[in-house]
């Protein structure tokens, strides 16, 4: 399989600096907002990069490149200092994907069986066992344990695994009987950083994916704890269990926060956070108490060592009733935002109201977001945003207008607008504060 290495020397990137409408006053710091150009090979074809995964030093991005040539999607890893990177072009129709990517830009995915691949250039194939595939899904801060699956190209059944200096190491599974539920396989999707931490998914028959766990034992083992056992249930059986939707998205580097997407029986989909140290679970409930909309639907992506949380919201606009508008939840705070109405970028509006934006990935400091977007004409736009250190620098809702140093003003919606308007506004001064009005 060929790969390539390239150093851009006229890179074309945009990089953007504004101030933002949370963060930045009590920060006394500019904001960074970055999106990545396509990229080529050396043959000169180009690539789309999809990001999915940002390394936690910041520096690197990793996912899909989709060949504008064949169509095929291939994997990339992206230098976000030097401007290197390295492309591997996709195999055929089955494509490859990369979703980890750790501090010395190393990448795992499939391309299309599981490997590393590195921002050098250097491919390392994973071993797969015979009659089957596999792909690579998450990897270490050190790079030498990757977790992930294989699957016989006879039946499709996936099970759970990690490979130890690329050699593979299955992991246990629960069975149906223990379950309680029908259990089809499973598969580890993401680690902590010392990988003692791994979180996947049960293959169930309705596709669910509920939550499992695995932790790294001292003999080098791994015992597996079948988390949603106490927590899902199934719509026919199980009645008795909060959730009919309980599936991860992500672990925190530290190992103790899984992202979740939540749903109780015939409710919305909705961010949660589950804390593994304490044993509790925090979902968000848009009850319209706040400021976004009752019955709104949200999604997590990702977690941050402190359990902040990167994902979506389900779009209300009405020309695009299925969209989704990226937000992220700090630990601590009542609800979401949204990152147009957080952040004075014009892109995120657009992205917006295109009716496609995640923000798919978060650093452990909770400092730096990955996004995945629509633009404008419907390109994918892969961006990096300065999401700052979790304090909103927003003060308490204000019930008075305007005061005479103010510079701009928006919507909850992130709309500008240039006069008050009924209900919440968000005031931006001139001397860099953010306040909430409410306008009567």
């Amino acid at each position: 399989m060929k790969h390539y290495y390239h150093e851009k020397c006229n890179s074309g990137l945009r990089s953007l600096v504004a101030a933002v409408l949370f963060g930045v006053a009590s920060l006394g710091m500019a904001q960074q907002f970055r999106v990545l150009d396509d990229i080529t090979d050396k043959s000169g074809d180009g690539y789309v990069v999809w990001g999915e995964s940002i390394s936690p030093n910041h520096r690197y991005v990793a996912g899909q490149a989709i060949s504008k040539v064949t169509g095929y999607t291939g994997c990339f890893v992206y230098d976000l200092e030097t401007d290197r990177y390295a492309v591997l072009p996709g195999p055929g129709d089955l494509g490859g994907d990369i979703r980890g990517v750790n501090d010395d830009g190393v990448a795992a995915g499939c391309n299309p069986n599981a490997l590393l691949l590195s921002v050098d250039g250097t491919q390392t194939d994973l071993e797969t066992p015979a009659d089957c595939e596999s792909a690579a899904w998450d990897l270490s801060d050190v790079g030498n344990v990757a977790v992930g699956s294989y699957w016989s190209i006879n039946d499709y059944r996936e099970h759970a695994c990690v490979w130890k200096d690329g050699k593979i190491q299955y992991l246990p599974e629960p069975t149906t009987e223990e379950m309680g539920f029908t259990v089809w396989g499973t598969s580890a999707n993401y680690c902590s950083s010392d990988a003692s931490v791994i979180v996947g998914y049960i293959s169930d028959d309705l596709v669910t994916r509920p939550l499992i766990i695995w932790r790294l034992q001292e003999d080098g083992s791994y015992v597996c704890d079948p988390i949603c056992k106490e927590y899902f249930g199934k719509y026919e059986e199980n009645s008795d269990k909060p959730y009919t939707v309980f599936r991860p998205t992500n672990v925190s580097r530290n190992g103790r926060y899984v992202s979740l997407t939540v749903q109780g029986n015939g409710t919305e989909s909705r961010m949660a956070r589950f804390d593994l140290t304490a044993g509790k679970i925090e979902e968000y409930i848009a009850d319209g108490s706040g400021t976004v909309v009752a019955g709104m639907a949200s999604e997590s992506l990702a977690a941050a060592d402190d359990g902040t949380l990167a994902g979506y919201f389900m779009s209300d606009y009405a020309l695009v009733p299925y969209g989704r508008c990226a937000c992220v939840w700090r630990m601590g705070e009542a609800e979401p935002v949204k990152l147009s109405a957080a952040y004075d970028y014009p892109e995120l509006a657009a992205y917006d109201a295109v009716g496609y934006n995640l923000l798919y990935d978060i650093t452990p400091d909770g400092e730096v977001g990955l996004g995945l977007a629509y633009d404008e004409t419907y390109d994918y736009a892969t961006y990096i945003i300065e999401l700052g250190t979790g304090t909103s620098g927003i003060g308490n809702v204000e019930t008075e207008a305007a005061e005479e140093n103010e510079v701009r003003r928006y919507t909850v919606d992130g709309v500008r607008v240039d006069a008050p308007v009924k209900g919440l506004n968000i005031v931006k001064r001139a001397d860099g504060s953010t306040v909430k009005v409410m306008v009567k």
